[in-house]
């Protein structure tokens, strides 16, 4: 009889002049026919050497390419991982890649940054633009349209950029993003205003109407609290109420948030006003339907509410999103049908559709329809089919 067995992870970096190498091992105990057995093997292998970042990992005795994940899908591959503290951060300068770059924080995870980028965060450590170094070794993650960017690019930011960029990067603390706000600006014929990167990023100013100045946007920008989301909502509110953007007051109005909070109110009642337009021509439509007959009457809900509570009071379906869905679209109507004398108590609900009755239903779709009840109904839908054909 075999115990399941548990996993065990460890790994160590190893440093050389060569080579650098994220080594993980998996140990694991299981117990067999009584007996614990322990075994272990090499996992997966990271080596960083001759410019070439190697990942790997080891299954049945032979290696393949990437990293296997410790537990599976949603882990990594150092998931609980142990790691074997040897201080290998203080060798790290023996690798040639590293060897000349001034490193704060150097961990497992930032350790291929170094790697791959070090001509690039080596340069930008010696003209003084420390900020950009940084940003290509961790760069801040900004939320934007539901989802995450990172602050740098680094298909953009490569060496030759770099060197394009270094009169106006050398010994500043610019952003990647500064230096790129400030060519989009003097492309538009604009003068950059120092901060003005804390406030727009550059992926969003190409959304920017091209008729604004954008001088004057910057500080228009900087003065109020202004969120670009926020701005471009207002820009499409102004393009669905046809509001013609004319004048420096619509583009940049006072209060952004008052301006965008004043127009979603306008474009939620014009909606609620087709919808009741929408509405009162489908009930109008209807009204033919409501009449007495016999000792009962019908009646036309007059809202979605009337018809929950019809479902609720006789314990059926009626009341569901599929009835209420299709009542407000005109596919189907709901009657309810009620004794004349006690007009305000719920008794059978009537489905009608295509000038048929398709179901008459009571209270938990139990009671018997009657010949009598269903009679009536059958007079009710004839007269209704005559003024339709009217």
């Amino acid at each position: 009889m075999n115990i399941p067995e548990k996993a065990y992870f460890f790994a160590i970096v190893l440093v050389t002049k060569k080579r650098i190498e994220i080594q993980s091992y998996v140990y694991w105990s299981e117990v067999r026919d009584g007996k614990q057995v322990i075994e272990s093997r090499m996992s997966n292998l990271e080596r960083f050497s001759n410019g070439k970042h190697i990942k790997a990992h080891k299954r049945n005795d032979e290696w393949y390419e990437g990293l296997l994940q410790n537990y599976g899908f949603m882990s990594s591959a150092y998931t609980n991982s142990n790691f074997y503290p040897n201080d290998w951060q203080d060798k790290a300068h023996q690798l040639k890649e590293l060897q000349y770059l001034e490193i704060e924080n150097l961990n497992r995870h930032t350790l291929p940054k170094y790697f791959k980028y070090h001509k690039e965060i080596e340069y930008c450590q010696k003209i003084g633009a420390k900020l950009i170094a940084n940003e290509i070794i961790e760069p801040d993650i900004l939320s934007s349209y539901n989802r995450s960017i990172y602050s740098i690019d680094l298909r953009v930011c490569t060496w030759n950029w770099l060197r394009k960029n270094k009169q106006s990067i050398k010994n500043s603390n610019k952003s990647f993003n500064d230096v790129q706000m400030e060519h989009l600006i003097r492309k538009r014929n604009g003068k950059p205003i120092e901060g003005i990167g804390k406030y727009l990023n550059y992926r969003e100013f190409k959304q920017i109407p091209k008729e604004v100045n954008i001088t004057k946007f910057q500080h228009w920008v900087m003065k109020g609290k202004f969120d670009f989301q926020t701005y471009k909502d207002y820009l499409a509110m102004l393009d669905e109420l046809k509001i013609p953007k004319n004048s420096e007051l619509v583009f940049m109005p006072r209060d952004l948030r008052d301006k965008h909070d004043d127009l979603a109110k306008t474009i939620t009642k014009i909606k609620q006003a087709k919808r009741n337009d929408y509405l009162n021509s489908v009930l109008e439509s209807r009204a033919q339907y409501e009449m007495k007959q016999d000792d009962y009457t019908f009646i036309v809900p007059k809202t979605l509410r009337e018809i929950v509570e019809e479902g609720s009071a006789l314990e059926h379906c009626v009341g569901g999103n599929y009835y209420l869905e299709r009542h407000k679209k005109g596919e189907t109507t709901i009657v309810f049908m009620r004794k004349t004398t006690n007009i305000d108590t719920p008794l059978y609900t009537i489905e009608y559709r295509n000038g048929k009755i398709i179901q008459i239903q009571g209270k938990r779709n139990r009671i018997a329809i009657t010949n009598d009840i269903q009679a009536t109904a059958d007079k009710w839908a004839k007269k209704v089919q005559r003024t339709e054909k009217a």
